[in-house]
């Protein structure tokens, strides 16, 4: 109990802070911090002030992710009492690392605190409690595709794509159509790393698909770049360029830095394949000084790199070792292999070109291992290729034989048919040096062959394989909307079942319901009958006894059989006690059992959660059974009819008639009788039909006043009908001088009445933030004050709701059930009391 109620107390507070913190921004929220005691709150507030601070200022940023951690370390490794504090302290480690990640500040540590919230999550996913299960699996989730990212940046690609697949197996389960086309996209990139191309732009496509599909243009154009790679990778520059500038007008006019640098990076390089060093030295130059404004060392280093290659082809060596030996600082400080791998080998080639030849072979062999351990088989080749020219220039001739044949047989083997002609060539002026004519004439040939192959055959070959692939990405992405398509018709016919199972369920339980109250009255009435004939009986006896006892006086000789006679009739009224004891009771459980039925027809705190941002029910009973009632019908998705009941009476024929509300309202919504004066008008009908009314003197008058309104999510009003309930509503915008506006019912109840015009439905205009109330009349009329003679009133009601609105809605709740308890300070109630508040 005790634990609930600390939940609650945190639950509030959490709702405060998040309403504080949107009116009065960054500085409250701090002042909350400052003053929080709870170390849950502390740790949510640390991480939403650090994401306000993620992009104009990562250093505080970082600093307030280490202040909620310190916060979330006191929860230990049982999911216990603590689970919620525990789920933030992996929040908080995965917030660290990618933020870590973002600015390549430390991506060892970044690794570290990725790990670490994986270790959490996974214990986390453990807990029975359903919300914080599928939070943690979200979370999970974020932290193996930062590890994924973080091993990309690190050159572990094989790594990178263990990850990122085990990110896409959560996001499958999770069923989020986003994340898993995001982790496509980023698989699509590493296997094209691993020159995996007809893989990569399968993930592409299938990402491109969805982010088409919901016109997502942000995500559209960075899977436009990676297919501009791919293209680029197998020549087709013409395709590469069209992607990147496609891409390019997406970012330019979304402002998104970071993805505009990477694209004018990859332009500047089909620039530089195509030997138009001009163009390519301009964009080069754009994506350094776009990357130095976001701080992203890695962006950087890469445009130092491709600035160094493009001076080295045009013989400007000088400039070249200067940007290359600047980039290899920024690669060894962050740790980052790939560009490692490319600089090293740069920096060897502009060596060599030199004359420093022992400086050249170093680096290239450093290269080397770098691009084997990271799996890249077309850079290897390149640089054993590189190496070989190198001792042939020196006269090595046996190194440089090895190093061109193991070359050609790798490339030959993997169809690399670019290396493959350079190694021939190598291999021809390899054995014509060594006076072996007929194996630099065949080799020569060979290079010949590859030569004429590379500019016509095998290129159009390439371009057609690409364009292959593309065809059937389109194909793909008609079939998934054929498929899309026909998933949505099966969810709608599956919705249209529920709906009519719904019905039929709540149409027999109604019935049930009904025949159930029909039973308990007829067993009340008999056991009344029993009971009157019992007491009747009974006097008779009395007044035969009393006879007797005169008869006493006189005839001594009957008093004997007259005691045995008053005897048994003591025996038969003690019988006929015991009796009535067992009906008392049978007529109190039955009533508490109408209660439960009563209560299981009320709508869940479900229903209203998902329509409104929060709600409060209060609601008392003045017996066991209660003539107020409230009831909820989500009429689809985003829509959802709300009403509040009061009955004539209460108790049991009270009860009776709310249940008998209900039901015709659920019956109504099944003829999809909706808008809300039509569904008061015929439920009008339904009462008086029900109950015979014609209006004549001494007939039965039985009805009920009601205030019903229709809610569709983000619309921006509600439709609101009443019979004699009234709506107020309080609004979000008014900080000073709060007021309630009143929307008056039309006066007439749900029963025959002299003058039964048509009720009226209003539509009234709500934003986010305003508080919607509607009540019975049972606090307004309560008796309380000093004398209990003294009505509660509709005024003092109003301040009350006025004094309550500014409040979360949980403590509207128990503020207005501590002034109702306190009104009548011990007193009797007099009649049903329900209020309902909700805030869109």
């Amino acid at each position: 109990m005790l634990f609930r109620r600390i939940v609650k107390v945190i639950v509030l507070l959490v709702f405060y802070v998040e309403g504080y913190s949107n009116s009065n921004g960054l500085d409250s929220l701090i002042q909350v911090f400052n003053n929080s005691k709870a170390d849950t709150l502390r740790v949510k507030i640390a991480l939403q002030i650090a994401q306000n601070l993620a992009s104009s200022s990562p250093d505080s940023s970082i600093a307030w992710i280490k202040k909620g951690l310190f916060f979330a370390n006191k929860a230990n490794s049982k999911i216990g009492s603590d689970s919620t504090l525990f789920y933030y302290k992996g929040v908080a480690h995965a917030s660290l690392g990618m933020t870590l990640s973002r600015t390549s500040i430390d991506l060892v540590r970044a690794k570290a605190h990725a790990d670490t919230s994986i270790e959490v999550f996974s214990q986390v996913i453990r807990n029975k409690n359903r919300w914080i299960r599928f939070k943690a699996l979200h979370g999970l989730s974020v932290s193996y595709g930062l590890l994924g990212r973080l091993s990309y940046m690190q050159g572990e690609i094989q790594l990178a794509i263990y990850h990122y697949t085990k990110s896409l197996e959560v996001q499958i389960q999770l069923n989020r159509g986003h994340g898993v086309a995001m982790l496509q996209n980023n698989l699509g990139l590493l296997h094209a790393h691993q020159a995996n191309y007809i893989q990569a732009v399968k993930y592409y496509q299938s990402a491109l698909s969805f982010f088409e599909a919901q016109n997502d243009s942000l995500n559209t154009a960075n899977v436009r770049v990676n297919m501009g790679n791919v293209s680029k990778d197998l020549g087709a520059y013409d395709i590469a360029l069209r992607n990147y500038f496609e891409a390019l007008a997406i970012f330019s006019e979304r402002n998104t830095y970071s993805s505009l640098a990477a694209t004018e990076l990859n332009i500047g390089e089909v620039y530089l394949a195509l030997l138009v060093f001009n163009n390519a030295m301009i964009h080069f130059k754009k994506a350094y000084i776009l990357f130095r404004g976001i701080n992203d060392n890695k962006g950087i280093a890469d445009s130092y790199t491709n600035l160094g290659i493009t001076y080295s082809k045009q013989n400007r060596t000088d400039s070249a070792q200067f940007f290359l030996r600047k980039a290899q600082q920024i690669y060894t400080s962050q740790g980052l292999k790939i560009g490692l791998a490319n600089v090293s080998e740069n920096l060897g080639e502009t060596y060599y070109s030199i004359g420093k030849t022992d400086e050249a072979i170093k680096l290239l062999n450093e290269s080397l291992a770098l691009n084997n351990e990271m799996g890249r088989k077309s850079n290897s080749l390149s640089i054993k290729l590189s190496l070989s020219r190198i001792f042939l220039d020196n006269k090595q001739l046996d190194k440089a034989k090895l190093n061109a044949k193991q070359v050609l047989y790798e490339a030959d083997k993997q169809g690399y048919l670019k290396t493959k002609r350079d190694a021939c060539k190598v291999l021809s002026e390899i054995y014509e040096l060594e006076g072996l004519s007929d194996l630099a004439l065949r080799y020569h040939k060979q290079y010949s062959e590859a030569t004429d192959s590379l500019f016509s055959i095998e290129r159009v070959h390439k371009i057609a394989q690409l364009e292959a692939l593309y065809n059937l990405s389109q194909k793909q992405s008609t079939i998934s909307a054929l498929e899309k398509e026909k998933s949505l018709k099966e969810v709608e016919l599956s919705k249209a079942h529920e709906l009519i199972s719904y019905q039929r369920f709540h149409s027999i339980l109604s019935l049930v319901v009904l025949g159930f109250l029909l039973i308990v009255l007829f067993i009340l009435y008999r056991q009344f009958r029993i009971k009157r004939e019992a007491v009747n009986q009974l006097s008779q006896k009395i007044v035969e006894v009393q006879n007797k006892n005169e008869e006493i006086l006189t005839q001594k000789e009957e008093i004997e059989a007259q005691r045995n006679e008053l005897e048994s009739q003591k025996f038969l009224l003690k019988e006929k006690s015991e009796q009535l004891e067992r009906f008392n009771w049978l007529l109190t459980d039955s009533i508490d059992y109408a209660s439960s039925i009563q209560s299981a027809l009320l709508p869940s705190t479900d229903v209203f959660q998902k329509y409104f941002s929060d709600h409060f029910i209060v609601f008392f009973p003045k017996d066991v059974v209660s003539g107020d009632s409230y009831w909820a019908y989500p009429f689809d998705d985003d829509t959802i009819l709300i009403a509040l009941l009061d009955c004539t009476g209460h108790g049991v024929p009270g009860g009776f008639m709310s249940m008998m509300g209900i039901s015709a309202l659920t019956e109504l919504m099944g003829r999809k009788i909706t808008e809300p004066s039509e569904t008061l008008n015929n439920l009008r009908l339904f009462v008086i039909d029900s109950f015979k009314q014609t209006g004549k003197m001494g007939e039965q008058r039985d009805g009920m006043d009601i205030a019903l309104i229709r809610y569709k999510k983000g619309s921006g009003y509600v439709e609101y009908a009443g019979a004699n309930h009234p709506l107020w509503i309080t609004k979000k915008n008014e900080t000073e001088d709060k007021q309630i506006w009143v929307h008056k019912a039309d006066s007439m109840p749900i029963s025959y009445f002299p003058r039964m015009e048509p009720f009226k439905t209003q539509r009234i205009e709500v934003e986010p933030g305003d508080q919607i109330y509607l009540f019975s009349d049972g606090f307004r009329d309560q008796l309380g004050g000093e004398n209990f003679n003294l009505k509660y009133g509709r005024e003092r009601f109003k301040e009350l709701i006025i004094q309550v609105s500014t409040m979360p809605m949980d403590a509207q709740k128990s503020f207005i059930e501590d002034a109702f308890f306190r009104w009548i300070d011990g007193n009797d109630q007099l009649d049903d009391i329900t209020i309902l508040g909700l805030k869109v």
